[in-house]
């Protein structure tokens, strides 16, 4: 008869130490050593797996905490590359006036419009484009069920190198060829 693994009671002897024990016992219940055997063998090898899974385990946690550690340090250099990106918000109270923004920033004029009279914003004039170029323009309804309620007109601009621009905007009824605007916005932006 063998033991688990191919072990025969022989080999158990001359192994010395806890077999021999596996020896003396061998001839009174073979089936019992030989359960013991496998279950000590098997825990032993589970114990050596679980030591190595944990090994993995911790080595995947330093990896991902390495790429997020490489990850903001990218986007912090990104954002300094950039510019400082903040936003800048000018409404009808700016109007005839000058704003100090940093390259990279954003400006952001918001207007009162209401479409349903026929009137929007449109921009007249931007004196110098490689300074400030205008990236968006969106009409915002107000949230109301009331029929030709007044909502807002927002222009983003955004800030490309040091300089000056003035923007123009004005409130006309577009196809009104040559007629005044019903209002005017104006704003001076110096970038630097």
């Amino acid at each position: 008869m063998t033991l688990a693994l191919g072990m025969t009671p022989g080999i158990l002897r001359e192994s010395g130490g806890l077999c021999n024990l596996y020896c003396c016992m061998w001839e009174q219940n073979p089936v019992l050593i030989r359960l013991y055997y496998q279950e000590t063998v098997t825990s032993q090898y589970t114990l050596s797996q679980k030591r190595e899974r944990r090994t993995e385990v911790k080595k995947a946690i330093w990896i991902v905490f390495g790429l997020i550690l490489i990850a903001g340090i990218a986007v912090g250099a990104v954002a300094a590359a950039g510019g400082g990106g903040d936003t800048i918000y000018a409404d009808t109270s700016y109007s005839g006036k000058e704003v100090e923004i940093s390259i990279g920033e954003s400006l952001v004029v918001t207007l009162p419009s209401n479409t349903s009279t026929g009137y929007s914003w449109t921009l007249a004039e931007n004196s110098d484009e490689g300074v400030l170029q205008e990236v968006e323009h969106e009409y915002i309804a107000t949230q109301t069920n009331l029929v030709g309620a007044a909502g807002k007109e927002l222009w983003t601009f955004k800030a490309l190198q040091d300089g000056t621009s003035t923007i123009r905007l004005e409130y006309i009824r577009p196809w009104e060829a040559g007629a005044l605007p019903a209002e005017t916005f104006t704003l001076t932006v110096v970038v630097d």
